[in-house]
Formats: structure tokens, sequence, C-alpha cells
């Protein structure tokens, strides 16, 4: 379980093909206390750390998650986002992140709005229906509010400070995104059907 509240960025080193998945490695966030088998969030995908040095973290995605989420596009020298598990300790300045992806979403429009961004991204119309404006939606593991949405996409506002500390800030016309839709809303859904 996560928030949705970046605590790093990192850059991919290596990315290795294995029987249809794939293992990536990355550089290992200055003070990061690890344990082999933790879940961490990378870019809104719940990872388990496979290995771990001072430097860099290994993790391993099946086929499904390969096919399912952007892991597909990560290479060497991408920067992803990264959330650690959430402790009951915690805060929780963002919304309940669980890190299983629902779907991709693809960017349609990005507009520059004084230190702002607001990006619209559109969704298959099966998720747009759990999509509420002003809702909670996670956007490659950040915790987002959204602000409009429409029959097939929805936008989000990006302030200064999330455009500095995530990698929502290098988003450009049609790339491909990790979208975790809201826990309550999934459930409702399934208890009403």
């Amino acid at each position: 379980m996560f928030t949705g509240i970046i605590i790093a960025q990192s850059k991919i080193s290596d990315v290795k093909k294995l029987r249809g998945g794939l293992q990536i490695k990355l550089a290992r966030p200055r003070g990061w206390k690890l344990v082999k088998g933790q879940s961490i969030n990378i870019s809104g995908v719940c990872s388990t750390v496979t290995a771990f040095t001072a430097k860099k973290i290994s993790v391993e995605y099946m086929p499904v998650t390969v096919k399912q989420t952007t892991a597909s596009t990560f290479i060497a020298g991408k920067m992803v986002n990264l959330e650690p598990s959430l402790r009951l300790s915690d805060e929780l300045g963002g919304h309940f992140v669980t890190g299983h992806v629902d779907g991709r979403g693809r960017v349609k429009e990005v507009n520059v709005r004084g230190r702002s961004k607001v990006i619209a991204i559109t969704l298959p119309k099966r998720m747009m229906k759990l999509v509420a404006p002003q809702g909670s939606i996670t956007v490659d593991g950040v915790s987002m509010t959204l602000v409009d949405s429409k029959k097939t996409w929805f936008t989000i506002s990006l302030v200064d400070h999330t455009l500095h500390h995530t990698s929502l800030d290098s988003l450009r016309l049609g790339d491909r995104v990790n979208i975790e839709l809201d826990i309550i809303a999934k459930y409702l859904n399934k208890m009403v059907k």
C-alpha cells in the first residue's frame, strides 16, 4: 500500500528480458533502507525488490505486468517515480494507492498555465466510468485530484512542486502513463454490480 506521494526519482540503468518478463535495475536513492522482498512503487507499479546494493535496486516483472503497464517502455536512462511502502505511522498525504495498475492512459494534451501544467489523458471507456471530477486517480504512481472528466478523457493540473519532484513534468503528447483508479470507486462499482 502506498499514498501516491513521490519520495524520489531514479534513473533506470539496465533492462533485461526474462522469459516474457523484465528485470529492471535502477539507482538506489541515498538513505533508502531496503529489505529483499519488500514492495516499492515504481511509476505506479508495485514492484518487489529482488536484490540491491549500496547503489542499485533490482526488480522483476511478470509477463502480465509488462503487458498491462508501461514497464514495457522502460529503457536505460528513463527517469521513474519512487515511493516506499506506507507504514502505519506515516501521514496519508495523497490517497490509498495499491500499485496495481488498472491500465494505461495516453497523453492527449499538455497546456502550460503560468507555473503549472494541465494535462489531458485518454482512457478506455471501461475505466472512464470510474473517474469522477475532483476524485482521486494515480498517474505514474502520483496521487492526483482530477480537474475534469469527459466521455473518454480526464484532466489533471500539476503545480510547480509536482512538476519539479516527479517525472510528470516530462510528459509529452502521445506518451503512455500507468493509471490506477481510486480503490473506493472500484469496490463500490463491484458491489453495485
